[in-house]
């Protein structure tokens, strides 16, 4: 019978590892996307124009991710993409 609770203690201990793993996983996903949110916003407040091929590294997007996303941003924030460049609108972006 001493065994069986051993191994419901366990089952418990190896279940609150991983809840505790998976919230720390959380944690950092969380703080590493402030992290890129803040560099972005640097890189706007100082540039009227930004290499898409860093802001994806920034943003740390897939490609095929990055390259749907950014028409998106285009219209919505009056962005325009130049070449290799993305063109800020000052105006309708708020850093």
């Amino acid at each position: 019978m001493g065994s069986f609770f051993l191994g419901i203690r366990r089952a418990k201990k190896a279940e609150e590892l991983k809840k505790r793993k998976k919230l720390e996983a959380e944690e950092r996903e969380r703080v590493e996307k402030k992290e890129r949110r803040e560099k972005l916003e640097r890189m706007m407040r100082v540039s009227s124009r930004i290499r898409l091929d860093i802001m994806r590294d920034v943003l740390n997007l897939e490609v095929h991710t990055f390259n749907e996303k950014i028409f998106e941003w285009v219209e919505e924030f009056s962005f325009e993409v130049d070449g290799d460049y993305l063109n800020i609108n000052k105006d309708t972006v708020y850093c």
